[in-house]
C-alpha cells in the first residue's frame, strides 16, 4: 500500500511496504530489543492496548505511577539501538522523500543536512507504523474481544 504523508517540516513522504521478509525482520528486531531492555509486563493494560493500536490518547489516559519509567525505558530503548536503526532503514528503502529536492528513495544520506534531520524521528514511526500493523491487525481484535468478554462476564 502506498501512503503519502505531508510532514510537519513540509517535506513530503511516500511510504510502501517492505517485503515480508524486511518488515518481519524489523518486527522481530524490536521485538528482541524491547524484550532484553524492558520490563514491559508492568505496563498498565490501556497503556499497551495505546501503543499497539497508536492511540497515543489511550495511552495519556491510561497512564500510571510505573507506566512512565516503563515508557521511557520503551523509549530509550528505540532511539538508543542500532539493530532497530539499521532495520528501519531497510523497511525505509521503499520510500521516498523530497527534502533535498526531488522525491528520491530514503537512505541515511536523506537526513545528512542538518536541517532535515528533525524530520528522521517522524518518517521513522510512520515507516515502521506501515510496517509493523499489519502483524498486529487480527491480534489486537482477539485481544479485544477477550478484553470486553472477561470485563462482561459476571464474577
Amino acid at each position: 500500500m502506498k501512503t503519502t504523508i505531508t510532514l510537519k517540516s513540509g517535506h513530503h513522504l511516500v511510504i510502501n511496504a517492505a517485503s515480508l521478509g524486511v518488515s518481519g525482520d524489523l518486527m522481530r528486531t524490536i521485538s528482541s530489543e524491547l524484550k532484553d531492555n524492558v520490563k514491559l509486563a508492568s505496563l498498565s493494560t490501556g497503556v499497551v492496548f495505546g501503543l499497539l493500536t497508536g492511540n497515543l490518547g489511550a495511552v495519556v489516559q491510561s497512564i500510571g505511577g510505573n507506566d512512565l519509567d516503563v515508557l521511557a525505558q520503551l523509549l530509550l530503548t528505540l532511539l538508543g539501538s542500532k539493530k532497530i536503526y539499521d532495520s528501519f532503514f531497510e523497511c525505509a528503502r521503499t520510500c521516498t522523500l523530497d527534502a533535498m529536492g526531488p522525491m528520491e528513495k530514503i537512505t541515511e544520506a536523506s537526513f545528512e543536512p542538518v536541517e532535515v534531520r528533525r524530520d528522521l524521528i517522524p518518517v521513522a514511526k510512520e515507516v515502521m507504523r506501515e510496517n509493523l500493523a499489519p502483524f498486529f491487525v487480527d491480534l489486537l481484535s482477539t485481544l479485544q474481544t477477550q478484553e470486553s468478554t472477561t470485563a462482561s462476564s459476571p464474577p
